[in-house]
C-alpha cells in the first residue's frame, strides 16, 4: 500500500457508481409523472410539487448525514438511506388512488431524504480515498447518476409501459434495497497512513475549518450563491425534460430520450468538469460552468419561443452540462478550500444552502407552465440568474485569495 494509492479504492469507486446508477432514477420523475398525474387526477403544478418536495428533502438528507457523521458510521447512515429510498418507492407503489395527495409523504419525503443520505456518504468516502485525483474520481462517481439515463431509467420506463407505473416503482424500491444492502460493506475508513497525510496537508495550508468557522467566510457564501443559481436552473429543467419534449410535439420515445440524454449529459459532464478542476483549478472551472449556463438559457429561450424541438432539446442538454459542473465543483470546492477533517459535515451544510433553489426553482417552473402552457418565460427569467452566477464566479477569485492569505498568516503566527 502507498499513501497516494491505497489498495481497495477501485472496488469502493465501482460500488459507489453502482449505487449512484440507482439514485439517478430520482431524476426520471418527469417520465413517470404523466401516468401518475392521470391516475391521481393532478394538474401539472400539483405533480411537480411532489418532485419539488423530493428535491428539497434531497438537500436536507445531505445535511442530516453530515450532522450525524460523528454519531453514526458511514455504513449505518447508508443503511438508513437505503431503507428510506426503498421504502418510499414501495409505499408509493401501493398508495391508494383515493389518497393521492399523500404522494408527497410517501415519495417526496423518504425518497429525497434517502437519496441525500446515500449521496453524501458515498461522495465523502470517495473524496477521502482519492486525495490525489479528487476531481476525476468524484466525476466518475457522479457519472453513475448520468449513466442511469441510459441504463436503469429506460429499463424502469419499459416496465412502466408494460405493467404500469406502480409495478415500476415497486421494482425500483426492490432494486434500491438490494444494491444498498450489497454495497454498504464496501464503505471503509481510509487507511491510517492516508488519514495522517490528509491531516498534515490541511494543517500546512491552514484550511481545516469546522462548519461554524466556514460559515463566517465570505468566499463560502459567494460560492454557495453561485451554486444555488446554477443548481436551481438545472434541477428545475431536469424535472421537466419530458414535459418540454411533449409540449413541442415529441412522442413517447422522444420524451424518454429527452430524459435519458439530459441525465446522461449531466453525468458525462461531471467527468469533464472534475478533470478540468484538477488541471486548471476551481476558479476557472466555476467561470466556465457559469458561461455554459448563460449560453444554455439564452438558446433555450430562443428555441422555446419559436417552438423548435430540434433546437430546444440540445439547449436543454447544455443546461445539463452546466448543472453537472455545478454539482461536481461543489464537492471539490468545500474540500480543497476548507479541508477534509470536517468535510462530511461541511458538505452537508453547503448542500442545505441550495434548498431554496431545489424548492423554489422547481415550483416556479411548474407554476409558469400552468399559467402560460410553456416554459418560455421561466427560461427567459433564468438568463439573468445565470449571468449573476457568472459574475459571482469572477468575484470569487479575490475573495478566495483573501481567505487563503489570511489562512496562511494564521499558520505563520501559530
Amino acid at each position: 500500500m502507498t499513501e497516494n494509492r491505497p489498495v481497495g479504492r477501485g472496488k469502493l469507486l465501482a460500488a459507489g457508481v453502482l449505487v449512484y446508477l440507482c439514485l439517478g432514477l430520482m431524476y426520471s420523475w418527469s417520465k413517470f409523472s404523466a401516468a401518475i398525474r392521470l391516475e391521481l387526477g393532478f394538474d401539472q403544478a400539483q405533480i411537480t410539487f411532489a418532485y419539488t418536495i423530493c428535491m428539497g428533502m434531497f438537500t436536507v438528507g445531505i445535511f442530516l448525514d453530515g450532522a450525524l457523521s460523528e454519531r453514526m458510521s458511514p455504513r449505518k447512515c447508508a443503511l438508513l438511506g437505503t431503507l428510506l429510498c426503498s421504502g418510499g418507492y414501495l409505499a408509493t407503489a401501493w398508495l391508494p388512488a383515493a389518497l393521492g395527495p399523500m404522494i408527497c409523504l410517501t415519495y417526496g419525503v423518504p425518497v429525497g431524504l434517502g437519496v441525500g443520505f446515500l449521496y453524501n456518504v458515498w461522495l465523502s468516502s470517495i473524496v477521502a480515498w482519492f486525495r490525489d485525483k479528487r476531481g476525476f474520481a468524484t466525476g466518475i462517481l457522479l457519472l453513475g447518476m448520468g449513466l442511469s439515463g441510459v441504463t436503469t431509467t429506460p429499463l424502469m420506463a419499459e416496465v412502466a409501459q408494460t405493467f404500469g407505473w406502480r409495478r415500476s416503482f415497486a421494482a425500483i424500491g426492490l432494486l434500491l434495497l438490494g444494491v444498498g444492502l450489497a454495497t454498504r460493506r464496501c464503505l471503509r475508513p481510509v487507511p491510517e497512513e492516508v488519514a495522517r497525510c490528509q491531516r498534515v496537508e490541511a494543517q500546512d495550508v491552514g484550511t481545516n475549518l469546522d462548519s461554524p468557522r466556514m460559515l463566517r467566510q465570505p468566499c463560502f457564501w459567494s460560492f454557495c450563491v453561485w451554486k444555488l443559481l446554477l443548481v436551481g436552473i438545472g434541477q428545475a429543467l431536469l424535472g421537466q425534460a419530458a414535459v418540454v419534449a411533449a409540449d413541442l410535439g415529441g412522442g413517447e420515445r422522444v420524451q424518454l430520450a429527452a430524459v435519458s440524454v439530459f441525465v446522461l449529459c449531466n453525468g458525462l459532464s461531471r467527468i469533464l468538469w472534475g478533470g478540468l478542476c484538477d488541471r486548471l483549478g476551481i476558479l476557472p472551472a466555476m467561470i466556465a460552468i457559469a458561461g455554459v449556463g448563460v449560453a444554455s438559457q439564452t438558446l433555450l429561450t430562443a428555441f422555446l419561443g419559436t417552438g423548435l424541438l430540434g433546437g430546444a432539446l440540445p439547449a436543454m442538454f447544455l443546461t445539463a452540462v452546466s448543472y453537472g459542473g455545478a454539482t461536481t465543483i461543489g464537492a471539490n470546492y468545500i474540500h480543497s478550500v476548507f479541508g477534509g477533517t470536517y468535510y462530511r459535515q461541511n458538505n452537508g451544510v453547503s448542500a442545505l444552502t441550495c434548498l431554496p433553489a431545489n424548492l423554489g426553482a422547481t415550483a416556479l417552473a411548474g407554476m409558469v407552465h400552468r399559467a402560460t402552457g410553456s416554459y418560455f418565460l421561466f427560461a427567459a427569467a433564468m438568463i439573468p440568474a445565470a449571468l449573476m452566477a457568472l459574475a459571482l464566479g469572477i468575484l470569487s477569485g479575490p475573495l478566495l485569495n483573501r481567505y487563503r492569505r489570511q489562512a496562511a498568516g494564521d499558520v505563520c503566527e501559530g
